[in-house]
């Protein structure tokens, strides 16, 4: 069986949710101010980023995601199903991430 290393890292932007606690939002807001929520899960040689709203469960469909290869001098930034939608689930802690088909 082959190991492998995978780092995961959470990040919620507390200061930009707390700044639109007061009113709601949308999710084109919420990119225009840079305040989505992210999943990070780093798998060899390929970087695996989650976006969503803050307070989407990681395992709801409120996501996109992106992998970011990198390949010698070659880094190639691809989205899951080709788009940027916010229609993939990462799965608890980004799990689900590699496993999404990314063009």
């Amino acid at each position: 069986m082959k190991t492998r290393n995978m780092m995961i890292l959470v990040v919620v932007l507390a200061g930009a949710i707390a700044a639109i606690a007061a009113a709601p939002v949308t999710l084109d807001q919420l990119i225009q101010r840079n305040a989505l929520a992210s999943i990070i899960v780093v798998d060899g040689d390929s970087t695996y980023v989650a976006e969503g709203p803050p307070g989407a469960l990681a395992t709801s469909a409120a996501w996109r995601a992106k992998r970011i290869a990198v390949s010698g001098n070659t880094t190639i930034i691809s989205w899951a199903d080709g788009d940027a939608d916010f229609d993939n689930t990462p799965g608890a802690a980004g799990a689900g991430l590699p496993g999404l088909t990314y063009e």
